[in-house]
């Protein structure tokens, strides 16, 4: 072996004479090649003027000397030194102040490059820290057009993806995947106005859309089988109920219509409850003669487990009497 496998290195032989001849060219070359930078890789030909030590990457094609492909060029000694670049080779490019490297074929940034375009750094962590004398520090990502789209993303396994974005519309939001195929708006704000949108919080109101007879004395189930508002369907047609979908605290309220036909002492108790235990503290009551509709109302704050159902319920002791249609609703949302 007469030369070095990577570098290309001239070996001092045995018995040579002029041995430093050798060895200043070793040195020459690693002068040429150590610390690499280079004056421009846009030059198609070699500059008229240049100095001694400049460097350049001839692209491809080009008229440098003997130029085959992307190499280097020194100016040594008054002439042109082509050198062949090996993969893994990186040099500063001063004139766009940019880092390349040669993946074996062409030169190629050496950041904002591979399969995500994107800067990768591969660990257990990474950290910023703002400078001593900086009253703040700030990490930020930046449009250049107004239809660009800007994202933070989190990946887990199986598909499941998180997505803190900005849209072209000038939307902040979080949008959440479980299987990578299913996408959901978690949370949306207007940057023009600051209004929070939150499409998929749990949140009912559901009614009767018939009267609804209730006999005298026999507490009774109101059929609620409406929806008004029911985004993650778990609204119960058949049954009247709303059944929570995840473990929470929840605001919960209802409304019921009740008309009287006869001027007879009656005694009206409302209530909702969940899981068949009542739920409102003090359910709402009222005794009256007048034979008139009456609209009772409640409302509290609950804390539920996913699956339980919410009914509302009403007694009447006196007479019977009619839960009117649409104005009767029962309503829930979560808020914690």
């Amino acid at each position: 072996m007469e030369q070095s496998i990577r570098l290309d290195l001239p070996f001092i032989q045995a018995s040579q004479a002029q041995k430093h001849i050798t060895h200043n060219e070793a040195l020459l070359r690693l002068d040429q090649i150590t610390q690499l930078s280079v004056r421009s890789q846009d030059f198609d030909a070699p500059p008229s003027d240049p100095i001694e030590g400049d460097r350049y990457i001839a692209p491809s094609p080009s008229t440098w000397p003997d130029a085959t492909g992307p190499h280097l060029y020194s100016f040594e000694g008054g002439a042109w030194v082509k050198l062949t670049p090996r993969a893994g080779w990186v040099a500063w490019v001063q004139d766009t102040q940019s880092l390349v490297v040669f993946d074996g074929t062409q030169w190629t940034p050496a950041v904002g490059q591979g399969a995500f375009d994107a800067l990768t750094v591969k660990g257990a962590s990474a950290y910023f820290e703002a400078a001593s004398q900086s009253a703040q520090f700030y990490l930020t990502l930046a449009k250049t057009l107004a239809a660009q789209r800007l994202g933070l993303g989190f990946n887990g396994t199986d598909g499941a993806q998180a997505l803190v974005e900005l849209t072209d519309t000038d939307t902040l939001r979080i949008v959440v995947t479980k299987d990578g195929t299913t996408y959901r708006d978690a949370l949306a704000v207007d940057l023009s106005d600051g209004i929070l949108s939150m499409e998929t919080t749990p949140r009912f109101e559901i009614s009767t859309n018939y009267d609804n007879y209730i006999d005298d004395g026999t507490p009774t189930s109101v059929n609620l089988n409406a929806s008004i508002t029911n985004p993650t369907a778990t609204h119960d047609a058949q049954t009247g109920t709303i059944v929570i979908p995840k473990t929470g605290t929840y605001m919960v309220g209802y409304t019921i219509a009740l008309k009287l036909d006869q001027d007879v002492q009656t005694d009206i108790n409302t209530s909702v409850t969940a899981q068949g235990s009542q739920i409102l503290h003090a359910p709402s009551t009222l005794s009256t003669s007048a034979a008139q509709t009456h609209t009772l109302h409640g409302h509290g704050l609950y804390d539920f487990n996913a699956a339980q159902s919410l009914k509302l319920n009403i007694a009447v002791t006196g007479q019977s009497g009619t839960v009117l249609q649409n104005t009767t609703r029962l309503w829930c949302v979560k808020v914690a």
